[in-house]
Order: structure tokens, then C-alpha cells, then sequence
């Protein structure tokens, strides 16, 4: 049985040594072959690559079109916050939303709409502080002046938007109208109207401010996207209590800030006071707390610094020069300065829009 056995397992071995050493693919003789066989197998050949080629390009495509197509980076959302046209401070806006009629369909029209696009929206009827905001309103001006884009401010808004409508005849007019925060600047308008076809008037008001909308938005957008390479924009209100001329606070102020902040923008400078616009690194300052621990390291050595009000993107500071900053100053040699190295009283004119380069 041994032996049977052995001489069994010696076939199969040699069995499959034998089918091993044979070549996968036996060679072919071309020179032996006829002409005509010689161009069947080249054309069989190149067949044969033409097959793999196109396996390979498919599984290639197919793969291409599994694979996930590359996310696009999307900018963050601007802050939006939705206010009657027509109104100076926070308290009017509110009277306005309940006097009205149909004022509050049209604000909920808009911040649905704008929550549908996926925009950060604040409503106005969320203020809890609302006697903060009037106050800082009543400091930045007693007058009877427009300061509702403070009412964003103290909402963290980037944007404000201001609507009014008109129901007049058979049409309902509707007017929107976007503001930057920081500054009060206009960044567009739009108008709409639609026909009265009989259909409840709060619907008809929603109707007219969705159909405004859409080209607002674009313009609102436009701004976005060519300031968020900026940073995060605060106001900053400096409120000058000092014996030295405004330009030299003004130059001094500015000298320092540039070094901290991405971009400063001045919006106007009167002869107690500098209203300024600065953007800063989200990740460096984070919040308006963060702004304001910076401007009291900035300003500690010269100035006393007493904190007026604070609300999300705006704050407001007095500035009391030290004694001993104004003694230095005052015992210090006078030097000749050029016009070019002072800003002079016309070079910032009051309310009016200038930038200084970081």
C-alpha cells in the first residue's frame, strides 16, 4: 500500500510540475507564418490593446464619476437684522412694528426669507436690553438723527435692512434698502411691485418684499465677499477729554492702531471725538471684549481709559490724557512738522469716509 501510495503522490507531483513549466502564452513563429496570417495576428493584436485600453478608460471614467466631487469653500453668512425705514432708534422701530399695519407681516416675510437662503438673522423684537441701546443711541447723538444702524450693532449685525411699503390704488409698492453696520453706509436698494388681485394684503406685502429680495441680496453678497477677506468689523467711538489738539490725538490714535488691526477705517473725526471702523483677526480677538482688553493695552500708557458702553460691535471709550504724558509733551522741544505727517482739519473732514492703510 506504501508503495502505491508513493508512486501516487510521485504522479501528481509530476503532474503539476509539468503543467507549471508550461508557458501561460506559447510564443509564435511570425517569419513562419504567410503574409496574410501575419497580418491576421497583427490585427488581433492590436485589437486585443484596443479592448484593454478602453477596459481601462472606462474603469477610469467610472471611478471618476464614484468619487466625490470637491467641496467649494463657502464664505460664512453675514449677520442680517431687519428694520422699518423711517425710524432714528430702537424704541421708534418697535413702535413702528405694532402701529403699522402689516409692518410686522412684512419684517417676518423678510426674515423668513433670508433664514430660508440660510443667512444669520436677529429679530428685533429680541432686544432685551433695549434701554442699553437707546442710551448708547442718546450718547452718540442727542438729535433727532438716524442712528438705527446702532440698533444692528448692538445686535452683532453685519447688515441692517430697512423696509417700508405703499398700498396705493391696485399695487403694493415695497422698498428695501441695506446698510453696513459699522458705518451706516448705503450698500443698495431695491424696489418691487405687485398688482392687488383681491388677495389678503398681508400676502400681497409678502409678495412685494420677496420679489425685492432676491436682487438686494446680490449686492449685499457683493459687499460680503470683498469685505470678509477683511476680518470682523467693530465700531470704535473715542471720545477725546484732553488738552491737545484733535489731528495730534488723531495721528497718535491711528499711529497705534494700525499695528493691532487687520484695517482701520475713519469715518469721521470732530474736535472731542473719533469714530472709527476696525477689522480685526477672528482669530486673534474674538469678541468685542477681545477688542477692547487690546485698545486698553494700546492706549494705558498715555491715556486713562474709562469704558462708556459696550454692546456686541460697537464700543465706546473715553480717552483722559495722564498728567505725566502731558507734561512730557508740553516740556518736549517743538519740532518743525510737515503738512503731509499731521492729518490737518480738512484731510478728515467730519462724516466723511477715509481709510487708513494698515
Amino acid at each position: 500500500m506504501k508503495k502505491i501510495h508513493l508512486a501516487i503522490c510521485g504522479s501528481s507531483l509530476f503532474f503539476l510540475f509539468a503543467c507549471a513549466s508550461q508557458p501561460k502564452y506559447q510564443e509564435v513563429d511570425v517569419s513562419k507564418k504567410s503574409p496574410s496570417e501575419q497580418t491576421a495576428l497583427a490585427e488581433d493584436s492590436l485589437h486585443a490593446v484596443g479592448e484593454s485600453y478602453q477596459l481601462t478608460a472606462a474603469k477610469q471614467t467610472r471611478a471618476q464619476a464614484a468619487a466625490p466631487a470637491p467641496k467649494k469653500m463657502e464664505l460664512p453668512k453675514p449677520t442680517l437684522i431687519v428694520i422699518p425705514a423711517g425710524t432714528h432708534n430702537l424704541n421708534e422701530a418697535l413702535q413702528n412694528l405694532a402701529d403699522i399695519e402689516f409692518a410686522q407681516d412684512a419684517e417676518n416675510a423678510i426674515n423668513n426669507y433670508l433664514t430660508d437662503k440660510r443667512y444669520n438673522v436677529v429679530a428685533l423684537e429680541s432686544a432685551a436690553n433695549t434701554n442699553e441701546i437707546l442710551s448708547v443711541q442718546s450718547i452718540l447723538s442727542p438729535q433727532n438723527e438716524d442712528l438705527s444702524y446702532v440698533t444692528g450693532l448692538s445686535f452683532g449685525a453685519d447688515i441692517c435692512i430697512k423696509f417700508n411699503f405703499n398700498i396705493h390704488r391696485k399695487q403694493i409698492l415695497a422698498n428695501l434698502s441695506a446698510y453696513e453696520s459699522a458705518s451706516g453706509r448705503l450698500l443698495g436698494t431695491q424696489s418691487s411691485t405687485v398688482n392687488d388681485n383681491g388677495t389678503n394684503k398681508a400676502e400681497l406685502v409678502a409678495s412685494a418684499v420677496h420679489k425685492a429680495l432676491p436682487s438686494l441680496l446680490k449686492k449685499i453678497d457683493a459687499y460680503w465677499k470683498e469685505n470678509i477677506s477683511l476680518g470682523v468689523p467693530y465700531k470704535i467711538i473715542l471720545q477725546l477729554a484732553s488738552t491737545s489738539e484733535t489731528d495730534e490725538n488723531f495721528h497718535q490714535i491711528t499711529t497705534q492702531l494700525k499695528e493691532a488691526f487687520v484695517k482701520i477705517k475713519a469715518n469721521s473725526v470732530t474736535e472731542t471725538s473719533v469714530d472709527l471702523t476696525v477689522y480685526t483677526d477672528p482669530k486673534k480677538m474674538e469678541s468685542i471684549y477681545s477688542v477692547y482688553a487690546e485698545l486698553q493695552k494700546i492706549f494705558s500708557e498715555n491715556y486713562a481709559v474709562k469704558k462708556i458702553n459696550v454692546t456686541q460691535r460697537l464700543l465706546i471709550l473715553e480717552l483722559n490724557e495722564k498728567q505725566a504724558a502731558v507734561e512730557s509733551a508740553e516740556s518736549a522741544p517743538t519740532e518743525a512738522v510737515s503738512n503731509d505727517s499731521v492729518p490737518n482739519s480738512e484731510s478728515v473732514p467730519a462724516n466723511a469716509n477715509s481709510e487708513v492703510a494698515p
